[in-house]
């Protein structure tokens, strides 16, 4: 299903994550032709540890998507 994701998207994966396997996340945006990974200093609640960090990843993104 991820290659047919035709939006931009951003992924974050958290350097931490004991959730999700590390490689996840480049292996899916490798996949989704519109992609960005962001690693984050976190675990797996990215939002709830650092949001700051999401905010401001978020609006860069959604800039950057707009501009283009």
């Amino acid at each position: 299903m991820l290659p047919q994701l035709a939006v931009p998207t951003l992924i974050f994966q958290g350097a931490h994550d004991k959730a999700i396997p590390k490689g996840f996340a480049q292996r899916a945006g490798a996949l989704i032709r519109q992609s960005k990974v962001l690693t984050v200093d976190a675990g797996h609640f990215i939002p709830l540890s650092n949001p700051d960090t999401v905010a401001t990843e978020l609006r860069t993104f959604f800039k950057e998507t707009v501009a283009a």
